[in-house]
């Protein structure tokens, strides 16, 4: 299952949002989760289109999500900036998952920086790349995210889709790997490009780079190109992948020999096959996690329910207890007052062995004395 874009999918997408929301406004910013924010951009005759920005996708989505009522410091930090601002390009860095909006507002420039990779982030930096604001600060081995610092781009990753032939040559002969592995890694291309590579060349996937002959090695790389030209001509049919059971597995930006015997179902955008793929699959993950949590609930007040039928039960049984023995003592109250008066008036703090002589074992009534201690107290026994 797809955990995140690819290179090549945000390249695409990047393009098709430099369609559809150039000279679009910015309208309103949330940070819908710990790490998740929605743009709401105004853009003339389309109205107002809802942008989330994830570590792992981005899209325009048709899907609605919740905005928090108390904005974060982050979200107030971007509004104070942006909002207003004109949208005037969305790019792809080079071939890295990175993409950038340049934004103008009042002839001041600036640059919101999605980074999907890693944890992800978000990055607000003004007209001269300095580092305004960011969702997260972070430091790499080469590279430090912070405010005031000035906002370095990783260092620079291969694209594939250049590549020139002496070039791809002599990372095939450096690699240990298998082929596809080589492809997947080394070139950047991702597991199931590298795959679809394979099969289209018609080359052995198995195969150690190191041993590849030049032969295969030149059909492996006009396949690149072919995929290359391919998506420099927009020839984009987008789908949704699904496994035998319907559920989605991949989106792609076009059809694909590998997913040859899977159902698929297009979409006009790659945005739209992200956003039926990703938000869709965050609503069904939030709506199962509602129905956990509701479920858990549910769980938990039935044990409190039971702890408190069971409580009330032991609290019945003791007031039929206690109204009983009540009743008992209300119905024989004064053979008790007699009782307490006689052993009262005789008692003299050091004749209690001569009461207990006397009374214990005596019948007054309904009343049994079973014995009288040296605090005062009487133990009786009512009878019928």
């Amino acid at each position: 299952m797809k955990e995140g874009l690819s290179s090549i999918d945000i390249g695409i997408l990047a393009r098709e949002f430099d369609q559809e929301l150039k000279s679009g406004r910015i309208e309103r910013i949330y940070q819908i989760s710990e790490r998740e924010l929605k743009i709401r951009v105004y853009v003339r005759n389309k109205g107002s289109l809802d942008l989330i920005i994830t570590p792992r996708y981005v899209c325009i989505t048709k899907y609605e999500r919740k905005a928090p009522r108390v904005a974060s410091s982050f979200a107030m930090q971007l509004r104070k900036y942006l909002n207003g601002a004109f949208i005037k390009s969305v790019s792809q860095h080079k071939f890295d998952r990175i993409i950038e909006f340049e934004l103008e507002k009042k002839d001041t420039r600036f640059f919101l920086v999605a980074e999907l990779f890693s944890r992800g982030n978000v990055i607000l930096c003004d007209s001269n790349r300095r580092i305004i604001g960011l969702l997260e600060w972070q430091k790499w081995s080469d590279r430090k995210l912070g405010v005031s610092n000035e906002y370095k781009y990783p260092p620079e990753v291969l694209n594939p889709l250049e590549i020139e032939f002496d070039k791809f040559k002599r990372i095939l002969k450096n690699s240990e790997r298998s082929i596809v592995a080589t492809l997947a890694r080394d070139l950047g291309l991702g597991g199931i490009f590298a795959e679809e590579i394979c099969i289209n060349s018609g080359v052995d996937k198995s195969i150690p780079s190191i041993d590849i002959s030049e032969e295969d090695a030149s059909k492996i790389f006009n396949s690149i190109m072919e995929m290359a030209k391919k998506i420099r001509g927009g020839e984009i049919e987008p789908m949704l992948v699904f496994d035998k059971d319907k559920n989605p597995v991949d989106v792609i930006p076009f059809d694909m020999k590998i997913y040859e015997k899977f159902y698929k179902k297009g979409f006009e955008t790659l945005n739209d096959a992200v956003d039926e793929y990703f938000s869709a699959m965050e609503i069904s993950k939030s709506r199962k996690k509602g129905e956990e949590l509701y479920e858990n609930e549910i769980k938990r007040l039935k044990r409190i329910l039971a702890i408190q039928e069971d409580t009330l039960k032991e609290l019945n049984e003791k007031y039929r207890k206690y109204k009983n023995s009540g009743d008992l003592i209300y119905q024989n109250i004064d053979a008790i007052d007699a009782i307490l008066n006689k052993i009262g008036k005789k008692y003299k703090g050091d004749n209690l062995n001569d009461l207990r002589r006397e009374f214990i074992g005596k019948r007054i009534g309904n009343i049994d004395i079973k014995e009288i201690n040296r605090d005062g107290t009487i133990i009786i026994n009512i009878g019928e």
